[in-house]
């Protein structure tokens, strides 16, 4: 593990008092549940710890690479990085205003999606992606039966 950071950019005091509980958390639950269980060693994932801190739930996993947004990472902060992992959090009103992101952006749906939409909304996007799934799902029905007619 290499860094640990907010996702959402906005300022909560509350987290400044908590950091260091937050962090053994995290890095408790990667050397449980995720360290060395995966055949790829680059990837990010995205948790959730609960209100109360007693449990810390995995929300989102994906590959390392191009498309990762480092969020309060430079990728050569991240690539160079050694030791144990660094946590930053937002730690001033002053911070969360200087933020590249929009507040709450990722509170409302993926990155992902956000990155995959080139602007439509999200309704738009939804309504293209069916498309594509259903072209999808006939090709593969259309390959499944010509397989099954050369037998």
């Amino acid at each position: 593990m290499k860094a640990i950071s907010q996702r959402d950019v906005n300022y909560y005091s509350f987290l400044n008092d908590i950091k260091e509980e937050l962090e053994t958390k995290i890095i408790q639950f990667f050397e449980t549940h995720v360290q060395n269980k995966f055949f790829n060693r680059d990837y990010v994932f995205d948790v959730y710890v609960t209100r109360n801190r007693e449990r810390v739930w995995l929300i989102d996993f994906n590959p390392f690479g191009p498309m990762t947004d480092g969020l309060m990472y430079t990728w050569e902060e991240i690539l160079t990085a050694t030791g144990p992992p660094s946590f930053r959090l937002i730690t001033s009103q002053t911070e969360a205003s200087q933020s590249r992101s929009r507040p709450f952006a990722v509170n409302r749906y993926p990155r992902e999606i956000f990155d995959l939409s080139q602007g439509q909304t999200i309704a738009e996007f939804a309504e293209q992606f069916q498309r594509e799934l259903a072209i999808a799902v006939s090709s593969s029905d259309e390959e499944e039966n010509d397989n099954e007619d050369n037998v």
